[in-house]
C-alpha cells in the first residue's frame, strides 16, 4: 500500500516536468528545423482539354497565366530544396468562365515524397489562366536562314539554299500578325565541302524576337538547308576614270579608292581565269567638285565569281569600293626662260647651233596651285631637238620635262641657225 502511494506522490510536479520536456522538445525542433516560406516562380501551366475550344475553326491565345508563382510554407528541411520542377500546374480549359478564364491548380510533382507533400502548404500568387479565342487563320511565311560559324582558310560559303523556302502557318490572327519570318539557324563552322543539313524552324517577329508556337500549326517543323562551299582568291582592283571635267579643271591623280584588292570565291577553274577587277567610271564635262561614291564590285565580276565578306567568310552581294575623284581648278604661272637656259639635244659634232632672236621667252604653265606655286626653272628642263637638221635656219618648239603636275599653256618656239664648223 505504501508503494502504491509512492507512485502517485507529487503527481502535479511529475506532470509539470513532462509538459516542460515536451515544450523543450518542440523548441529544439523548431530551432533545428523551423517553418519557412519560399517563393517559387515561373512554374509552367499545362492546359487540359484544349480540344474543347478547337471546334468550329476556333483557336486560342493565352493572354495570362502561362506560368504560375507560388508561396510554399513548411519545415525548412522540406521546403528549402524545392524548386520549379518540384511542382506541376494545370488549367482545365473545359471549365472556362464567360470571360474566358479558368483557375490554376498547383500540386507537388512525383519527385516530391508523399510524406513531404503533406507537410507543406501551397499558396498560389496568380490563380487564373485567361484566353483570347479567335477565328483560325492561315499565312504563308518566308523561310530565312541564319548561319553560325566561319569557313576554314581558303574557303567561303555560298548563299544557303533552303527547301522549302516558305511554309504555311495557321493559328490566331493576333499571333500571326506578329510573325515576320520563319527562321532556320544552321551551324556551319568549319565546313569545307558542299553540305546539306536538316534544321528546325522557329518563328520571329520584325525585331528578331522568338514567337512561341504552342498555339500555332506549322506545315513543316524543319527544312533542308544546302550550304555551297567555294575556294577563294585575293585579286587586285583597278579603277579607270573616263572623261574630263569642266574647262579649267583637272582630275588630281592618283585616283583614290579603297580597298585596292578584294577576296572573291568560285570554282577553281573559274578563279584561275580572273586576274583582277577592272572598274571603269566616268565624269561629266560639267563636273567641278570632288566626286565620292560607292561602287558595287559584283557589277564587275563574272557571273560565276562572287565577292566575299571576310568577317564571315561568306559570299556577299554588298561588297563595295569607295571611290574618291578629286577635281581642282587649274591656275596659271609665267616662267621666264633665257635662251642660254635652253638645252640643245642631239647635236652633231661638225655643226654649230645658235639660238637667235629674243633673249627671254615667257612661258605660261597651267596646274594645281600647290604644285606650281614654287616651281623653278630647273624643274622644267627646257630643251629643243636638232636631230637630223642640216645647215640652215629653223623654228623649233621648246620642250619641257614631262610632268603630271603641270602642262604648257600654248606652244613656244625659238629660231635656230645651224652651220658647219669652220
Amino acid at each position: 500500500m505504501n508503494k502504491k502511494k509512492g507512485l502517485f506522490d507529487h503527481i502535479a510536479l511529475k506532470i509539470l516536468a513532462l509538459l516542460i520536456s515536451f515544450v523543450l522538445w518542440i523548441v529544439v525542433t523548431n530551432i533545428s528545423n523551423p517553418t519557412i516560406t519560399k517563393t517559387i516562380n515561373d512554374i509552367p501551366v499545362k492546359m487540359l482539354n484544349a480540344e474543347t475550344i478547337a471546334g468550329d475553326n476556333k483557336v486560342y491565345d493565352i493572354t495570362g497565366g502561362k506560368t504560375v508563382s507560388i508561396l510554399v510554407k513548411g519545415p525548412r528541411s522540406v521546403v528549402e530544396p524545392m524548386e520549379e520542377s518540384s511542382f506541376e500546374a494545370t488549367a482545365d480549359l473545359s471549365k472556362l468562365s464567360v470571360v474566358n478564364s479558368t483557375t490554376i491548380d498547383v500540386y507537388t510533382s512525383s519527385s516530391v515524397k508523399a510524406s513531404d507533400a503533406k507537410k507543406i502548404d501551397i499558396i498560389e500568387l496568380n490563380q487564373y489562366v485567361t484566353l483570347s479565342i479567335e477565328e483560325k487563320v492561315e499565312r504563308t511565311i518566308t523561310v530565312d536562314v541564319k548561319t553560325i560559324g566561319k569557313a576554314p582558310k581558303g574557303r567561303a560559303f555560298g548563299e544557303p539554299i533552303v527547301t522549302p523556302d516558305a511554309i504555311t502557318v495557321s493559328g490566331p490572327a493576333s499571333v500571326l500578325d506578329e510573325v515576320d519570318v520563319a527562321r532556320a539557324v544552321v551551324d556551319i563552322d568549319g565546313i569545307s565541302v558542299d553540305t546539306v543539313k536538316n534544321v528546325e524552324i522557329g518563328l520571329t517577329d520584325k525585331v528578331g524576337t522568338a514567337i512561341e508556337t504552342d498555339n500555332l500549326e506549322l506545315s513543316v517543323s524543319e527544312v533542308g538547308v544546302e550550304i555551297p562551299v567555294y575556294k577563294t582568291k585575293m585579286i587586285p582592283v583597278n579603277v579607270e576614270i573616263q572623261g574630263e571635267p569642266a574647262d579649267g579643271y583637272k582630275i588630281k591623280k592618283p585616283i583614290q579608292y579603297n580597298p585596292s584588292e578584294i577576296l572573291v570565291c568560285g570554282k577553281q577553274e573559274d578563279l584561275d581565269k580572273i586576274k583582277s577587277i577592272d572598274i571603269t567610271d566616268s565624269i561629266q564635262k560639267t563636273d567641278t567638285k570632288n566626286i565620292e561614291k560607292s561602287i558595287n564590285i559584283n557589277d564587275y565580276l563574272p557571273d560565276n565569281i562572287f565577292a566575299v565578306d571576310e568577317s564571315q567568310n561568306m559570299m556577299t552581294v554588298e561588297a563595295k569600293i569607295g571611290l574618291n575623284v578629286k577635281i581642282e581648278k587649274m591656275v596659271e604661272k609665267s616662267i621666264s626662260i633665257e635662251k642660254d637656259d635652253i638645252n640643245i639635244k642631239n647635236k652633231k659634232s661638225n655643226y654649230d647651233y645658235v639660238i637667235t632672236g629674243q633673249d627671254t621667252i615667257q612661258i605660261k604653265l597651267s596646274g594645281f596651285e600647290e604644285h606650281i606655286a614654287d616651281i623653278t626653272l630647273e624643274q622644267l628642263e627646257p630643251c629643243i631637238d636638232v636631230a637630223n637638221l642640216e645647215p640652215g635656219e629653223y623654228e623649233l618648239e621648246i620642250e619641257l620635262k614631262d610632268s603630271e603636275t603641270f602642262v604648257k599653256s600654248g606652244t613656244y618656239t625659238v629660231n635656230v641657225e645651224v652651220k658647219e664648223k669652220e
